[in-house]
């Protein structure tokens, strides 16, 4: 799943966590719960996808190559969010999930494991970033030590929610802290956002957060559950995408539904499905990318990135 990673470099698009503030430009008019796969594989040797649709409508979806050891974020381009142009420089381009502030700044959050707190970048074009002094977030006791992706957004009162997961070795789970300055600084608001305290932590928590506004004020969440044991190619396959929604600007989430899981793609062996990014199509259904560990059919085993496709939304 998506980590936090120390931040490289000031000036370059290196990978974030957060999300975007992009807006769907038409009204919503049902959610259909029923998702297809996608016939084919979206980008190859690739992991922890990111994705949004820019002010042409192209498809930009960020993701980590595991052709090599470097690890580096690259970037796909598609006009249909099916056929992608991969491998492409992610420098100077803004990443799905940079949060827009409410003074039309963008910001890039990131954890300093030293420090055990959020620190930031900031940018006027979402282009070029300069680090900003201080701290924005220190993390609970309650966190132990460690804090996992994150998700940011705006909201209609001038403030910033940050969802983010903590304690990964323990509970495993989403939190929430809350900002009245901005994104300036942040304060823990509450624990067991998605309720599931309770659940034994480890890979049966909702991880790998990320929510999407909807034309109606409302936002969307998409989330993986592993499950209590972790993946085991050629014996054992883990990974359901699931989604809750709130109807009080990240308050509060409610759950909806499991949308797929790793058996749902038939066309392939996965073996671990991870790390959802949800954008909304022009004619109002919506697309998940998801990376998967699948049988590369020579005896072996790849990440991909795999996608799957909402019905047409109901009037």
């Amino acid at each position: 799943m998506r980590r936090f990673v120390a931040v490289l470099a000031v000036v370059s698009g290196s990978c974030g966590g957060g999300s975007g503030s992009e807006t769907a430009s038409s009204a919503d008019s049902g959610w259909e719960i029923a998702f297809t796969p996608d016939s084919g594989i979206r980008v190859e040797l690739a992991a922890e996808p990111a994705a949004r649709v820019d002010e042409s409508g192209q498809v930009l979806l960020f993701y980590r190559d595991k052709s090599s050891e470097s690890g580096a974020t690259l970037l796909a381009i598609s006009g249909d969010g099916l056929t992608f142009a991969a491998g492409l420089s992610s420098d100077r381009v803004r990443y799905p999930y940079d949060t827009q502030l409410p003074d039309g700044r963008w910001r890039r959050y990131w954890f300093d494991s030293a420090a055990g707190a959020v620190k930031s970048l900031s940018s006027t074009d979402g282009s070029t970033w300069t680090a900003d002094e201080g701290v924005r977030y220190s993390l609970t006791s309650s966190d132990n030590g460690s804090m996992g992706i994150y998700d940011a957004f705006p909201d209609s009162a001038g403030g910033v929610t940050l969802l983010y997961l903590g304690d990964l070795y323990g509970l495993n789970n989403v939190r929430r802290a809350y900002s009245t300055d901005g994104g300036e600084t942040f304060t823990f608001t509450n624990g067991n956002v998605l309720g599931d305290d309770g659940a034994g932590g480890g890979g049966r928590s909702y991880v790998d957060q990320h929510s999407y506004p909807l034309p109606d004020g409302r936002r969307r969440m998409t989330c993986m559950k592993q499950g209590a044991l972790p993946p085991q190619p050629g014996a054992r396959t883990v990974g359901e995408i699931h989604s809750f929604v709130s109807s009080d600007e990240g308050k509060t989430w409610t759950y909806e539904a499991k949308l797929f899981d790793a058996n749902s793609f038939g066309e392939f062996t996965v073996w671990s499905l991870n790390d959802p990014t949800m954008i909304r199509l022009g004619d109002g259904r919506y697309r998940i990318y998801v990376a998967a560990l699948i049988s590369d059919g020579a005896g072996g085993y790849k990440w991909v990135l795999l996608s799957a496709t909402s019905e047409r939304a109901r009037s």
